[in-house]
């Protein structure tokens, strides 16, 4: 192994902050469930999700390797939002961004 153990993982994690810092625009806090205990996790959305997943779909399957899950909620809101967005020729990250804000009553993170 290249990296010592347990380093490995930091990078692959590193790596991954850099691509979602550069790529994603919007984030938001939702209360993931890691086995019993509600933990803020960052999600982050943008324009550039492939069309046959769902926008976040990456980051679920993540943060489930990692023992948690995304509310069904959340995940089924940013299903329609993307429909919604996809046929009204419209931005998804503003459109989410608009969701965010009218069901807080804050903007999202940037």
């Amino acid at each position: 192994m290249f990296f010592a153990q347990g380093l490995e993982y930091k990078f692959l994690q590193l790596i991954i902050l850099m691509f979602c810092f550069y790529w994603m625009t919007g984030s938001f806090d939702v209360p993931c469930d890691f086995n019993g205990n509600k933990v803020s996790t960052t999600i982050y959305f943008s324009e550039d999700f492939e069309q046959d997943h769902h926008p976040i779909h990456f980051q679920n399957v993540g943060i489930k390797k990692q023992g948690g899950s995304i509310p069904d909620s959340i995940m089924s809101c940013l299903q329609e939002l993307k429909e919604i967005s996809i046929a009204n020729n419209v931005s998804f990250e503003e459109l989410v961004g608009y969701a965010v804000k009218s069901a807080t009553g804050n903007k999202p993170n940037s």
